[in-house]
């Protein structure tokens, strides 16, 4: 049997128009934003093979 690990893992996701569509209407998709969501992924396994994963983010406009 292995020891107990803790592991993390961060990503980052990015989007943002590829065009630079004009429109007049407030509720166009995305309204022409960018979107930053950057996440952290977290997993803590004991000897045995049990383990427990966590995973918080926050999506900035």
């Amino acid at each position: 049997m292995g020891a107990e690990t803790l592991s993390a893992t961060g990503a980052v996701g990015v989007s943002t128009p590829l065009s630079g569509y004009s429109t007049n209407l407030i509720y166009a998709i995305d309204n022409q934003s960018f979107h930053l969501n950057p996440s952290l992924l977290l997993q803590y396994q004991l000897a045995n093979g049990l383990f427990d994963n966590g995973q918080g983010g926050y999506s900035f406009h």
